[in-house]
């Protein structure tokens, strides 16, 4: 029987098992990751530059990219339950499958570096401070805690709104639920990443330097269209709709690499796609 949406909404709110719930393989300990207070472990990566994390994501998520085994398994593993509509999935799966998500659209580089979390945004203190200044609903945001910026630098959290997400609209909630993780999840490839030490919905810090940003620049919109294209083709997701202004946002230009581990990049550099117009932007 399946759940009504006050009862996926009760149980986004509560402790998730393995054995209970949505049926996915994983690992207890990698469910109560996302419930721990700070992360246990620096990100000792090396940042790069937005565009060569830009291109990370795009070669990632390229057609003729060759994929190893386990990130074979990991897509089988998400197309035994999307795209589906089986009445046992429900608000657990976006905490059971982010390491799979992630190794598939993302290269396993948010591991251990982010965590996702639901909330009530009736109750939830970020959600509200966040929903004084913002005239749309908030589906969720990517964050850091203020009171770690040093210590958790490239390191963040997703938080997802339980209440509008699977409360607030008619169709496939969960559908609604991943493919508000994956449109989050980009954000977060960006903190752990990129060198910036905070960033959030009303702008971002670099060098000590507030600048305005509403996250969704043309970088952005040239990773999430990405992730969005693969992500419709695998799992009959999109991380981006027809409606969203940084959808014409992406790179144009022929690959260059030998996609055997090679230097890897587009030629052509990043443009703007509007009405059939392209304007080069770097």
């Amino acid at each position: 029987m399946a759940q009504t949406p006050q009862q996926m909404f009760v149980q986004a709110l509560q402790p998730f098992r393995t054995h209970t719930g949505t049926p996915y393989p994983c690992l207890q300990s990698s469910i109560d990751f996302h419930t721990l207070p700070s992360f246990p472990h620096k990100n000792n990566s090396k940042f790069v530059s937005t565009l060569s994390a830009t291109n990370e994501i795009l070669w990632q998520n390229h057609p003729l990219r060759a994929l190893p085994p386990a990130e074979k398994e990991a897509i089988a593993r998400l197309q035994t339950v999307l795209p589906s509509n089986d009445q046992n999935i429900g608000p657990d799966l976006a905490i059971k499958a982010f390491h799979d998500l992630d190794l598939v659209f993302f290269a396993g580089k948010l591991h251990n570096n982010v965590t996702v979390h639901w909330a009530d945004s009736h109750t939830d203190e970020h959600f509200l401070r966040i929903a004084s200044s913002h005239p749309l609903p908030i589906l969720g945001f990517t964050d850091r805690n203020p009171d770690r910026l040093l210590s958790e630098r490239g390191q963040c959290r997703i938080v997802l709104n339980a209440r509008t997400l699977l409360r607030g609209g008619d169709g496939a909630p969960m559908e609604c639920c991943l493919e508000t993780l994956l449109h989050e999840m980009v954000h977060a490839f960006h903190f752990c990443r990129v060198s910036v030490w905070g960033w959030g919905l009303l702008g971002w810090k670099k060098r000590g330097v507030f600048r305005y940003d509403d996250c969704h620049d043309e970088h952005f919109g040239s990773q999430i269209s990405a992730v969005s294209e693969r992500a419709s083709g695998l799992l009959g997701l999109r991380a981006v709709h027809f409606m969203e202004p940084y959808r014409c946002h992406h790179f144009l230009g022929e690959l260059v690499g030998d996609g055997c581990g090679g230097e890897k990049g587009w030629e052509g550099g990043l443009v703007r796609r509007s009405a059939g117009k392209h304007r080069r932007l770097i």
